[in-house]
């Protein structure tokens, strides 16, 4: 899976790693691997309520823009 949308089931499973984990079949070790290197990638700690909702949201728009 991609880091963005291994950041954004964590965010939308109320951050949550072994339900984030589950949801997109991939070992929690694995999960909390990648969810480390997205933090380490955009300098944006999604274990941080005030970083998570900016993840959150420009995960979102790059979705909408993918989809136009």
């Amino acid at each position: 899976y991609d880091l963005l949308e291994v950041a954004k089931v964590y965010m939308e499973n109320n951050f949550n790693i072994s339900v984030g984990a589950k949801m997109i079949y991939m070992h929690r070790n694995t999960f909390m691997n990648k969810l480390e290197r997205f933090i380490q990638l955009t300098g944006l700690n999604v274990k941080e309520f005030k970083h998570a909702i900016v993840a959150y949201i420009l995960i979102k728009n790059l979705e909408l823009k993918s989809n136009m």
